[in-house]
């Protein structure tokens, strides 16, 4: 029975290639016509500095690993309840 272990990306240079590599890994020779984001675009959609929309968010990303190779990838954001 093969694992699929759920790594936390945590902003290690590892994990954090293995997470925004997964498309382009799944997805270039299965559909011709894909086509990935500019180099550093994904990379930019996650950093709080640069993507003022993940200001007032918590998010959280980890990468699926099968025989430690990047197969899937999950990103979770939260955000905060307004009142008023």
């Amino acid at each position: 029975m093969s694992v699929v272990q759920a790594v936390h990306v945590e902003g290690r240079r590892e994990e954090t290639r293995a997470f925004h590599g997964v498309p382009a890994r799944l997805y270039r020779n299965r559909w011709p016509a894909w086509t990935p984001l500019p180099a550093g675009e994904e990379a930019r959609l996650f950093d709080r500095a640069r993507n003022p929309s993940l200001a007032e968010t918590e998010h959280a990303r980890w990468v699926a690993l099968h025989d430690a190779r990047p197969v899937g990838r999950v990103s979770a954001l939260t955000v905060p309840t307004r009142t008023g």
